[in-house]
């Protein structure tokens, strides 16, 4: 996909799989309810950022993409990546070294 503006916005997210996201909620919720409830944040977040006009968008998904949720979604011009690297702090340096090598000049990275 092209590059659009000189700015970027990323989206971290982890890949909805039950029982490996908000795995703090399981002492006081099941399983499929945690599941369910991630599910709801991750539509509201990739909702608010297709909201946005002035930048290329895109989804860090981590540690895969293998429950198929990403590759399900309608053609949104968000483009997708796996996030790179041993912790948070690796993960979020790499993803912003990689869109300024894309030559964006301005980057943020939410979720």
């Amino acid at each position: 996909m092209a590059k659009n503006h000189d700015s970027a916005v990323i989206l971290f997210a982890r890949d909805p799989v039950l029982g490996k996201v908000k795995t703090r909620l399981s002492p006081f919720l099941k399983d499929e309810t945690i599941l369910e409830l991630y599910t709801c944040f991750l539509f509201d977040s990739l909702n608010k950022i297709r909201q946005i006009e002035n930048a290329d968008l895109f989804v860090g998904v981590s540690p895969s993409s293998e429950s198929g949720f990403f590759s399900a979604m309608p053609e949104t011009g968000i483009r997708l990546f796996i996030q790179n690297g041993n912790d948070l702090g690796d993960k979020m340096r790499q993803a912003i070294q990689d869109r300024f090598a894309e030559g964006y000049e301005k980057v943020v990275v939410i979720g």
